[in-house]
């Protein structure tokens, strides 16, 4: 049976500008700006940190962003000009979950892990094959996050060799604050795996819980860093039917420090097995014992080569190609130094597994339970900023009279990504490599991907008021990490740590058909002509519109099937992320002979497992194709071999000014999103465990696909 709800959402939003411009002389001009954003978003199923999809265990966010800039242009003579901006960027975002000042774990005869009202709710259940239950654990947290920005860039047109050169070149210096606290677990995880009675929701009624999580300790935290870079560019007018691009940036981007060295790192030598008192003696504190402040000592600095051409082969707009190479970097600064922050002596993980007679309110008890080697994070020392090399080779051409057609390839490679694994995992049924510690949870840049594509675009302008844009991309991506976090569609670990290729496979967000066509049409201000009565009304009600649309189809995003236990036996406190065996065509429909579960050898219809008609809501794939093994081991099954349901929307818009008198008009705007009201649906189920694998549970549960909305503007300008 599938349970369903529709709770409502509370979102409210505020944004405000202020600008100014002023011209100061004939040389120099001043601007300013200030801008502010507030929301106040209650969500229901907690769209951001995705636990759970029972109602009642969501989150609130109130975020508020802040930025301004002050800028001076100045034409310096002698064909330079300059403009220098100091600019100030303020976020702060804090999410609470859903119930925080009351003591919800206590009201159900779970233990209370913090005393602080603010970290007061339910506590995070994990159930193997079934939905969890509660909060999410990494609730409540909050961010404040300053950036300080000067930058000066030049523009620089010389009248040497037939002034064929402009140059631009600039500097940009940025001085980053984070502060923040995020109190992961405090209010404990429970994992009902079923070793007790066979099954994970007979443990859970039995109060047997398999593993119990708490935490303990300050987790706020202040870091600080700078980031420079220098650049500069050339671009050659080698004749008038050739240009080149040729450039380099430096960038230098600093490990950010914690202002009071609150950070540390796993000692793995042989020293931690034996050191006292346990466990802060088994970690080593930034800036002492020859580790860096920031515990890693980050790259030296990156280069950014970049490089273009420009080329009218037969000396007419008619025909032009088009190409350029470029290394680009990526800054994860402040993004994973919050892990090393939570590692003892400063804040710590404490595990405790169930003798066999532990309950929920003794095992956290150490008389009642076997506690664990504590759990860590790290940054591996060897970290470095990723880069990405981009390409493209792209061909325009002039059909006929206002029709442009557009060929090209793009592509690109990324090397160093950010990626995040078990750096304590044991062989399958096997021991862990560190015996004096738990999981740990390992940061580094060992990713990579590659990006190839067709891209296709054809502009047409019939009239000035009428025209149409398509656009078409072939495109596959495929990396063996995605995101930090992972997506919906993957938990973002491998499988088995130790073996980075196996994850090799379609990115999280690789789409490999997409289609968009777009258009404008304006109606003249008489439609039905000069006159009167009818025509002069309808000139009134119809005349003058503008209207515009955008039609979007795109094949679906990939996803994994995973197992909802630890069929590896290699540890479950970073999540379980084993993959079952593939041993058919997932979308193919029938029974799956080969599959050992008898009730794959019927079909639902049947009264079966095997799917009918893959491809259907309600069994997107056939779960027969997979198995669980037969032996302690990892799967067999890849990661993301699945493609999930299409993108289908309409969007329109019109929009129509009226003049009240010299200076003064009114616009009035309607805007239809999703206008057909086409359902895209998220992905299927893929936890091999659940009894609805394979099912497509629900559609915009994270926001982005919503159903028809309206919206109605009114603006005044004068």
């Amino acid at each position: 049976n599938l349970f369903v709800s529709s709770p409502l959402e509370n979102n409210s939003e505020d944004q405000g500008v202020v600008k100014i411009d002023h011209q100061l002389d004939a040389t120099d001009t001043l601007s300013a700006h200030y801008a502010v954003f507030n929301e106040n978003d209650s969500q229901p199923f907690n769209q951001k940190f995705l636990f759970t999809n029972l109602p009642g265990f969501g989150s609130t966010a109130l975020l508020r962003g802040q930025n301004a800039s002050l800028e001076w242009s100045r034409d310096a003579g002698y064909r330079l000009t300059n403009q220098m901006r100091l600019g100030f960027n303020r976020r702060n975002n804090a999410f609470t979950q859903e119930g925080s000042g009351v003591n919800q774990a206590a009201q159900i005869g779970f233990p209370t892990v913090s005393s602080d009202p603010l970290n007061y709710g339910y506590p995070n259940i994990v159930l193997a094959g079934f939905d969890g239950i509660g909060t999410a654990i990494v609730l409540p947290q909050n961010l404040v996050a300053n950036t300080f920005q000067w930058s000066d860039d030049a523009v620089w047109k010389p009248q040497f060799n037939g002034g064929r050169h402009q140059f631009r070149f600039g500097v940009d210096v940025r001085r980053i604050q984070e502060n923040e606290f995020l109190n992961a677990l405090s209010r404990g995880q429970y994992l009902f795996l079923g070793p007790f009675t066979g099954s994970p929701l007979g443990d859970l009624i039995s109060g047997l819980p398999t593993v119990a999580v708490i935490t303990n300790g300050d987790s706020h935290g202040a870091f600080r860093t700078t980031a420079a870079s220098l650049y500069g560019l050339d671009t050659i007018r080698v004749n008038q039917n050739l240009s080149l691009t040729l450039g380099l940036r430096y960038e230098h981007n600093a490990p950010p420090v914690e202002i009071r060295d609150r950070v540390s790192t796993p000692d793995l030598s042989g020293n931690s097995l034996t050191c006292s008192p346990k466990p802060d003696c088994e970690f080593l504190i930034g800036g002492t014992n020859g580790v860096p402040r920031a515990t890693y000592n980050g790259t030296a600095g990156d280069f950014g080569p970049r490089v273009g051409i420009a080329w009218r082969p037969f000396g007419s707009n008619a025909f032009v190609v088009r190409s350029a190479y470029g290394i680009f970097y990526d800054v994860s600064i402040l993004n994973v130094n919050i892990f090393p922050h939570g590692n003892p002596p400063f804040y710590s993980v404490s595990t405790f597994a169930n003798r066999g007679t532990s309950t929920i309110q003794t095992i956290l008890n150490p008389a009642f339970s076997l506690p664990q080697p504590p759990s860590a994070t790290m940054v591996t020392p060897n970290f470095r900023d990723a880069y990405l090399q981009q390409w493209h080779f792209t061909v325009d051409h002039e059909m006929g009279k206002n029709a442009v057609l557009s060929a090209g390839y793009v592509g690109s490679k990324g090397t160093n990504l950010l990626d995040q694994r078990q750096g304590n995992q044991a062989p399958a049924g096997g021991v862990v490599p560190y015996p004096q510690f738990g999981t740990i949870r390992l940061l580094a840049s060992d990713g990579s991907s590659t990006y190839h594509s067709m891209q296709l675009s054809l502009e047409k302008r019939f009239v000035s008021s009428f025209g149409l844009l398509a656009a078409y991309t072939w495109s596959r991506s495929i990396d063996n990490v995605s995101a930090l976090f992972g997506s919906s569609g993957d938990p973002g670990f491998p499988q088995n740590s130790s073996d980075l290729r196996s994850e090799r496979g379609l990115s999280d967000f690789h789409a490999e058909h997409r289609f968009v066509l777009s258009g404008f049409y304006d109606l003249p201000a008489r439609p039905f002509g000069a006159g009167s009565g009818f025509a002069a009304a309808g000139n009134r009600l119809f005349g003058g519109w503008n209207a515009s649309a955008i039609s979007t189809l795109q094949t679906g995003r990939p996803f994994t099937v995973n197992r909802g236990i630890d069929q590896s036996k290699t540890g479950v406190t970073l999540g379980m992320f084993d993959r079952p065996d593939l041993i058919g065509d997932p979308m193919k429909a029938g029974p799956v002979s080969a599959n050992p579960n008898p009730a794959c050898h019927l079909t639902r219809a049947q009264g079966g497992l095997a799917a009918d008609v893959p491809g259907d809501v309600s069994s997107w794939f056939n779960p027969c194709a997979f198995a669980a093994p037969s032996t302690v081991r990892f799967g067999t099954a890849g990661r993301n071999i699945l493609l999930g349901p299409g993108l289908a929307n309409v969007d329109l818009a019109l929009r129509r000014d009226v003049r009240i008198s010299e200076g003064q008009r009114i616009q009035a705007s309607f805007e239809f999103f999703n206008l057909l009201n086409h359902p895209n649906f998220d992905l299927p189920n893929g936890n091999f465990d659940s009894k609805a694998v394979g099912v497509v549970q629900s559609a915009d549960a994270f926001g982005n696909k919503p159903p028809r909305q309206i919206q109605i503007g009114l603006r005044y300008e004068f």
